[in-house]
């Protein structure tokens, strides 16, 4: 709207002007009419007259702009009109010389009519008429008229009109354009200020039609942004001040007045500069980022899982190709030296041998097995009612037989059995993987295993007086592959898959540790509880019956 304006008042200077120029043509032409009247019997006057009213008319007839000439004396019917008003209007030469504005359009006629004697009263005029012509569509002309005399009277009125069909497609143009500036601005949530660098004052730009501009104090502005970042934007100011750049582009954090923080990106150039030289006044607009900025780190997150997921990947091979080449190299050796000997307490050896490297291939694929199917969604749980201790004591029964006599693995039960509505299944494999880790670790001592009713299901845990884990590595124990000593046998998967058993049945899980003192494994669900007596002989009747 402002450089319409602007396009509007450099239009009409170009009308004043020629108006101006149209004026002293013609009192040139009456100058010269004066005198060659002295002298009419002289056929060289006569010529010289007819020459000048020919270049008079053929200048007025290729003016730029609408010129029109009415006779005052002669109820103003027009004495001229240019070719650029039969453009305008869509009327000819022919249909309007010598009869007035009432063969125009009544709306035309009028606004002519108003403004002829506004100009006869006050000798000239300057209004802006909006018009609707032969197009159908409404135009704004800037109307300049001016009232000429002779002998001292007034005699002609000269009228010309600025903001024709190239003004009009100019306007066009200018409302396509702010238009597209609205569409854009709304589009990226842009908010446009300018900054008066010699006030200090920020003016935000009002948002839509019925919105007003915002004034803040600069100073107090910048205060918001953090110190970091405040640093760059004077940086930035200087380095435009020292005109090493045309426009800037920061982006920053700043603190809201109810304390919150949010990321901003802002564009600034310099629109004006004082007489010094210096830059006076900065225009730009400022976007709300955080969400790019969300997104941003959401890929930093995303590119950090593939590459540990890459690195998982590695670490699997790696670890797979340890864990199973390991135990099948004793298999086959162990097998081919047991049809070597006769020998039956080497055979009774050699066969123990291979059955438990046969276990411990056999975990090692049901592992990652299990695993595979964790992470593909494939989890289903088969709750039912079973008794607790009787779980514990069994899964503490085969630990004391791998512990082969050298730990002492101990139970501890509340007086009362519970009987609870779990998957068996995945408890016991819970239970296993957490005394598989404790033989593992523990060369001499206890394992202590333990349960206790807790708020809405039951807690389990498994006590040790092994080497311990260090403070560093426990947050690092549930990852895959992870093994605080490498030289442990295992493929580091056990412990992970109690995390995604637990995770999936709504429990927790957890450990606590001390270097040299042990550790304590522990994992809560969710479940029902009920005292065993009850529940235990009502299954005995029913299975009797059944």
């Amino acid at each position: 709207r402002e450089t319409m304006k602007k396009i509007e008042l450099v239009e009409i200077r170009q009308v004043n002007d020629a108006l101006a120029e149209m004026v002293a043509l013609f009192r040139v032409e009456l100058r010269s009419y004066k005198g060659i009247a002295s002298k009419q019997n002289a056929e060289d006057g006569w010529e010289e007259m007819k020459e000048d009213n020919f270049l008079m008319r053929e200048l007025l007839n290729n003016l730029p702009i609408p010129t029109t000439v009415k006779d005052i004396k002669d109820n103003c019917n027009y004495l001229f009109w240019n070719k650029k008003s039969e453009d305008l209007y869509s009327v000819s030469q022919d249909d309007l010389i010598g009869k007035n504005a009432s063969v125009l359009p009544p709306e035309i006629c009028s606004a002519f009519q108003q403004t002829d004697r506004e100009t006869i009263r006050s000798g000239q005029s300057n209004t802006f008429q909006h018009l609707i012509l032969a197009d159908g569509c409404e135009h704004v002309l800037n109307m300049y008229k001016q009232l000429l005399y002779y002998k001292g009277e007034p005699r002609w009125l000269i009228s010309a009109a600025g903001g024709g069909a190239e003004a009009a497609e100019k306007r066009c143009q200018l409302e396509q354009l702010d238009l597209q500036h609205r569409l854009l601005l709304k589009a990226t949530g842009m908010k446009l200020w300018t900054w008066d660098l010699r006030r200090k004052e920020i003016t935000w730009k009002r948002d839509g039609e019925g919105g007003t501009d915002r004034i803040v104090d600069a100073d107090e502005h910048l205060q918001l942004i953090l110190p970091e970042y405040r640093e760059n934007i004077h940086r930035a100011l200087d380095r435009l001040k020292r005109k090493e750049m045309d426009f800037f582009d920061e982006e920053f954090q700043l603190r809201d007045e109810d304390g919150t923080l949010s990321w901003r990106e802002i564009y600034g150039a310099v629109y004006q500069y004082d007489e010094d030289g210096e830059p006076a006044l900065l225009v730009g607009g400022t976007l709300m980022i955080d969400k790019r900025k969300a997104l941003e780190q959401d890929l930093r997150e995303a590119k950090e899982k593939a590459e540990e997921a890459n690195r998982l990947k590695s670490a699997f091979i790696a670890n797979m190709s340890h864990e199973i080449r390991t135990p099948l190299n004793s298999i086959v050796g162990f097998s081919s030296v047991l049809t070597m000997t006769d020998d039956m307490e080497e055979k009774k050896e050699y066969n123990q041998l291979i059955q438990h490297n046969n276990a411990l291939l056999l975990k090692v694929v049901d592992d990652v097995l299990e695993l595979s199917k964790l992470e593909a969604g494939d989890f289903k749980l088969y709750p039912a009612w079973f008794c607790l201790s009787d779980l514990i004591v069994e899964s503490a029964a085969e630990c004391r037989m791998k512990a082969g006599g050298k730990l002492d693995v101990r139970v501890d039960k509340p007086e009362q059995d519970y009987m609870v509505e779990l998957d068996a299944q995945y408890v016991k494999r819970i239970l296993s993987n957490f005394l598989s880790n404790a033989l593992k670790n523990t060369q001499s001592g206890y394992i202590d295993i333990a349960y206790s009713m807790a708020d809405g299901g039951v807690k389990i845990s498994v006590k040790d007086t092994g080497c311990g884990i260090p403070q560093d590595k426990l947050p690092l124990v549930f990852d895959r592959f992870e093994k605080v000593d490498s030289f442990v046998q295992g493929g580091g998967l056990g412990l992970p898959i109690c995390k995604s058993i637990a995770e999936n049945m709504g429990g927790t899980i957890g450990v606590v540790s001390e270097v040299g003192a042990g550790t304590t494994f522990w994992v809560t669900l969710p479940c029902a509880t009920a005292p065993t007596p009850q529940l235990h002989n009502e299954m005995l009747i029913n299975n009797l019956y059944s």
